[in-house]
């Protein structure tokens, strides 16, 4: 018995290894209710969207909204990691959530009121996708100040098992409500799950700018960005490789209102459950990741996950039963 619990302990020991450092596990809590929060307003907006529209441009407005909070990924993002390094990570991260606790509520309270039209989804969506995409990079540039060298992978792979993990932990939390009162308390949960992580934000220690030349512009410093990454193979690899896989995997998002109502018939629950079991596989790889110490191991699983994400799409395409619909959105 006590080899056991000898084995869980080391066990734990190696694989939360970056969690005894208070302000990482700080900053980890904030990225949990943060990315709790995110997923679970992607299941309930884009059930919300797809019951307002009218049958045949359901889909079509489910992509709209979508499209709205996903593009700050690419036009806000190269702004924000330029913000990231000019000011203190701490108060990047504190507007952020600041910004979508408000668009939340406003949101909560337009649809509680019943008050709420598409084009107010829309807006509100390119708000929250361009708040996140400006907290994002603020919370992965602030990981390297707040542990060792030494534990800076564990580390990555803990924040990275956090993102994942969220996609399980926010639909979970809102599918009673779904099921329940009706979806504006998933709405209203989302605005307190963007508080707590502001309440973790205030209680961050570490102060964290990054290295970037004062005497030049926002457009001569983003050059400089671009002009490393690609003249870095490895990185630009992964950079193509993300893209690729963002790309042309990613838009199942959109297609899980429709999937989930007339091939399964499940309905906004069905949303949630099937979002559930995309962040159970994510978190389950990422965690399994976070043990590995092999470098090479990594990039061959790096490769391999990469492949599997490109099969498991088609599985939900072909899905009539919610068994092997939840099998394809695990592998993905």
């Amino acid at each position: 018995m006590a080899s056991i619990t000898e084995l869980g302990l080391e066990t734990a020991k190696r694989y939360g290894t970056a969690l005894s450092h208070s302000d990482f596990r700080t900053l980890w809590t904030a990225n949990i209710f943060a990315g709790a929060a995110a997923w679970a307003l992607i299941v309930s907006r884009g059930w919300l969207v797809f019951d307002m529209s009218d049958g045949a441009t359901a889909s079509l407005w489910v992509g709209v909204v979508t499209f709205a909070a996903m593009i700050p990924r690419v036009l806000v993002t190269p702004f924000s990691g330029y913000l990231s390094d000019r000011f203190d990570r701490r108060v990047v991260l504190r507007s952020m959530f600041g910004i979508n606790l408000v668009n939340n509520l406003v949101l909560a309270v337009l649809v509680s009121t019943g008050n709420i039209e598409i084009w107010h989804l829309v807006v509100l969506s390119l708000v929250n996708g361009s708040a996140r995409a400006s907290q994002m990079p603020a919370a992965q540039a602030l990981i390297p100040n707040l542990v060792p060298r030494h534990t800076l992978m564990n580390a990555i792979a803990l924040n990275e098992a956090t993102m994942q993990g969220s996609r399980l932990l926010g639909p979970a939390a809102i599918l009673p409500l779904m099921l329940t009162t009706g979806i504006e308390g998933a709405f209203f949960l989302c605005t307190a799950f963007y508080a707590v992580s502001l309440v973790q934000g205030f209680r961050l220690r570490t102060e964290s700018t990054g290295k970037v030349d004062r005497q030049r512009g926002l457009a001569s410093n983003l050059a400089e960005g671009f002009i490393y990454c690609y003249k870095t193979p490895h990185l630009r690899a992964l950079i193509y490789l993300t893209l690729l896989h963002c790309g042309l995997t990613m838009s199942y998002e959109s297609l899980l209102p429709i999937l989930s109502q007339q091939r399964l018939g499940a309905e906004g629950a069905g949303v949630a459950t099937l979002m559930m079991a995309v962040g159970a596989g994510a978190m389950l790889s990422s965690v399994a990741l976070a043990g590995v110490r092999s470098e090479l191991t990594r990039g061959r699983t790096f490769f391999y996950m990469g492949i599997l994400s490109g099969v498991a799409p088609a599985i939900l395409a072909v899905s009539t039963t919610m068994p092997m619909a939840l099998l394809g959105a695990a592998l993905l």
